[in-house]
């Protein structure tokens, strides 16, 4: 049996409040390609949707994108959980119907011990786990319900085990889940919670033969047989762009899996710059057509500068000053000293002329401009006063 695992969707997702649905178009549209090459099963391990209630566009995506798969790949069996930015309720809406269509959506636990098999596998799906919705047998036998990841994951990992040796059945194991492993490397666009309530061991995936995951989004390999392949899009600049992948994933009659990467090729690569305002109106011209961050490293505030640049990156979605500038923001020590200034009975233009210091250098403040924005403060203050 060979299968193609992906994870982490997030459709309806913006970045800087930019709309991602053009790029999500274009990676699924990547996913249909890939499995043209005679797939018997796609798995996509949770996070459908970036929301609880995802935009309508989001859902117009997914419609869009089952559709095509059904008139070009009628006997595929596509296999969906919900992962913790997904509404369970509203990813499964009619559930029921679509399993008629080969498209399994597990958004509860009530088949978690029924397999679906396809070729010499069994797959069984386990959604995103929240308190309540696994049960410790008899619920009257025990002081309180399972809460963390660890012991619900444990749980439905013995009823999965237990309904699988009344069966009797030699197929492969596979487990499609939405899960944090412990240790994992996060990135800025996830959500994280605080403690590792929300973890579980590596220990746990032992058992079975390939563990399909969702959650992280850089492509890791937890353990010999658990993997996760990484959002298909960077979804802050904080990730990487070489990190996004589907996996392919193979199970022969007889010997070991295999599991092979292949990138996704995004519309707009994801970057963060560092420069001089100089060089990035001069330099950088391979970055024209991404998502940029561009950090600026003058010691002297720009005019407009993103509407300078956006001329030229049209994609320009965060500018920034380094250092000098963003120090000034958040400076409580700098707006503590102003304060003592003024108790310390120094001129209006004396405490101005300290905050300007902190933006340009001595030479500036020479400059007849600056010496004009002085005196314009000095009078304003003193009719304020």
């Amino acid at each position: 049996m060979k299968f193609l695992h992906t994870s982490d969707w997030h459709l309806g997702k913006t970045l800087c409040e930019k709309s991602l649905l053009e790029d999500q178009k274009n990676f699924l549209d990547q996913i249909l390609m890939e499995l043209k090459n005679d797939y018997q099963a796609l798995i996509v391990s949770g996070d459908i949707y970036d929301r609880s209630i995802p935009p309508v566009e989001a859902v117009n995506l997914l419609s869009d994108f089952l559709n095509s798969i059904k008139e070009k790949f009628p006997h595929l069996h596509v296999f969906i959980n919900s992962g913790n930015h997904d509404s369970s309720e509203r990813l499964g809406f009619a559930k029921e119907i679509l399993e008629a269509q080969n498209i399994h959506i597990a958004s509860d636990c009530k088949n978690i011990t029924v397999p679906v098999t396809v070729g010499n596998c069994d797959i069984y799906q386990l959604p995103y786990l929240v308190p309540g919705i696994v049960k410790k047998q008899d619920e009257t036998l025990f002081d309180s319900p399972l809460k963390t990841q660890q012991e619900l994951f444990d749980r439905a990992k013995e009823l999965i085990f237990e309904s699988r040796k009344k069966s009797g059945s030699t197929n492969k194991i596979i487990l499609n889940c939405h899960v944090l492993a412990f240790g994992s490397i996060r990135s800025e666009s996830e959500r994280i919670s605080v403690g590792d309530t929300d973890s579980i061991s590596t220990e746990s995936f032992g058992g079975f033969d390939y563990v399909a995951m969702g959650h992280i989004h850089s492509y890791a390999k937890v353990t010999e047989n658990a993997f996760y392949p990484g959002s298909p899009l960077s979804y802050s600049f904080g990730e990487s762009n070489d990190s996004k992948f589907m996996i392919k994933v193979e199970f022969p009659e007889n010997g070991e899996f295999t599991a092979e990467k292949i990138p996704f090729k995004p519309l707009h690569q994801v970057v963060k710059l560092t420069g001089m305002f100089m060089d990035f109106e001069n330099k950088f011209d391979e970055y024209k057509n991404d998502y940029l961050s561009l950090e600026c490293t003058d010691n002297n505030l720009i005019i407009n500068p993103v509407a300078k640049l956006q001329k030229k990156f049209p994609n320009l979605l965060m500018f920034s000053y380094k250092d000098k500038f963003g120090g000034i923001q958040n400076n409580s020590n700098s707006m503590e000293q102003r304060r003592q200034a003024l108790k310390q009975s120094k001129s209006q233009r004396e405490v101005f002329k300290s905050f300007l210091r902190e933006i340009y250098d001595e030479d500036t403040l020479e400059k007849p401009v600056v010496i004009k924005e002085m005196d314009l403060f000095e009078k304003l203050a003193g009719e304020a006063q």
